[in-house]
């Protein structure tokens, strides 16, 4: 099955958007839970944030690699 070009260059499109929607979404949690933090006085739990950060990276490179395959492969 070949993949036409337009189909290719939208899937392409939902994946960049998405991904920058999820960079956004993170962001606007980050402030959220940093201003939490700060009235609370409390320092931030650097484990957890350490945790959440390596689930980030491997999730972004899991669909990194699949996208790439897909791209490459189809």
């Amino acid at each position: 099955m070949e993949m036409s070009d337009k189909l290719l260059t939208i899937l392409m499109l939902i994946g960049v958007l998405a991904f920058i929607g999820f960079i956004a979404f993170m962001a606007v949690r980050a402030v959220k839970l940093r201003n939490r933090v700060n009235a609370m006085k409390m320092p931030p739990n650097i484990n957890q944030i350490r945790r959440k950060s390596l689930w980030f990276a491997i999730i972004v490179i899991t669909l990194s690699c699949i996208f790439a395959y897909i791209v490459t492969y189809q």
